[in-house]
């Protein structure tokens, strides 16, 4: 019973999860499309828009485990959002060898940040 307990707790997190990365993955390749097709490609604009990107991900994350969670969406959201910042994290130390610096540790504050108020948020969209 209480295996079928711990499922039913973890699923609005995978299935949140899955919803940010897909979310993250169609506004990276609709950005990198536009870049591609305008021929304008302003570096310092890139890490702005990372930021940007990684925030509406972990919002939307956030929302969605919160929104099939009813309830704890704080919780839920702060899960998901350090899900979707692992999963960023560790694909840019496989693809670039990223470290863990000052940047990683903003990003995961935003990360937390804006999967919380996205829990949050959909715990409370009736």
């Amino acid at each position: 019973m209480s295996n079928a307990k711990s499922f039913v707790r973890l699923k609005p997190i995978a299935i949140g999860i899955v919803c940010g990365v897909l979310c993250s993955a169609i506004i990276l390749s609709l950005s990198s499309l536009l870049f591609v097709l305008t021929g304008v490609l302003i570096e310092s604009a890139l890490d702005f828009l990372s930021y940007i990107i990684l925030a509406f991900s972990a919002f939307i994350s956030g929302y969605v485990a919160g929104k099939l969670a009813r309830q704890g969406g704080m919780v839920y959201g702060l899960i998901s959002g350090l899900f979707i910042f692992g999963i960023i994290f560790f694909g840019g130390l496989i693809s670039a060898s990223a470290t863990l610096t000052f940047v990683s540790l903003i990003k995961c504050i935003i990360s937390l940040l804006f999967g919380s108020l996205g829990g949050i948020a959909g715990v409370n969209k009736r």
